[in-house]
């Protein structure tokens, strides 16, 4: 349930329709925001995976190019995933 009034001064003072609005513009940017963050957390985790030694075996072995094309398109999944959102 959504909280119609706002303390001022002691006293509990009924929020108009604007104040509202208002609110849920900013409760719904809030949970889009966090939304986002879990994407962009991924995508950070993704690429935390990404060592130096990991790019030296993808340029070394095919074995490393495929680890590293897999890890490209996982964090291409999550960009389109993030794009949807």
């Amino acid at each position: 349930m959504e909280a119609r009034f706002k303390m001022v001064n002691g006293k509990r003072k009924k929020l108009t329709q604007r104040q509202l609005a208002a609110r849920r513009t900013k409760e719904k940017a809030a949970e889009k925001e966090a939304v986002f963050e879990g994407f962009r957390s991924r995508i950070r985790s993704i690429e935390a995976e990404i060592t130096p030694r990991r790019i030296r075996e993808a340029i070394l072995s095919t074995a490393g190019k495929a680890w590293l094309d897999a890890k490209s398109k996982e964090i291409d999944l999550v960009k389109e995933s993030l794009n949807n959102a």
